[in-house]
């Protein structure tokens, strides 16, 4: 969860594109997980979407994009806490955010 919250304040927002390519990582992630029927898919959906931000952890957006990305890795996580919770041999509480994560900078930094 701290790798996701990190992830988050990072606010990977590149290109030029009318919708930032980072949110729309972000968010084909989430949707990803949220269609998930299972942990095991979750977890696979996380690591693979994970694994395509990283390419953005020196991007910076306005407010409203990050807005836009945290929304959706919150969306992301319920999907994933829910199933954690509801899947046989699932661990309730367990994480599946990768460690390797991207340190975030400071808060004051996402602009």
């Amino acid at each position: 969860m701290k790798a996701l919250a990190a992830l988050a304040l990072v606010a990977a927002l590149g290109g030029g594109c009318s919708k930032k390519q980072a949110i729309v990582e972000v968010e084909a992630m989430a949707d990803a997980i949220c269609k998930c029927k299972d942990a095991d898919c979750a977890i696979k959906a996380r690591v693979e979407g994970m694994a395509k931000l990283v390419k953005y952890k020196d991007e910076r957006g306005d407010e409203s994009d990050f807005r836009q990305f945290q929304a959706a890795l919150s969306r992301s996580q319920i999907c994933q806490d829910k199933l954690m919770t509801t899947s046989p041999g699932a661990t309730p509480g367990a994480s599946a955010t990768p460690t390797s994560a991207p340190t975030a900078p400071p808060a004051s930094e996402h602009k």
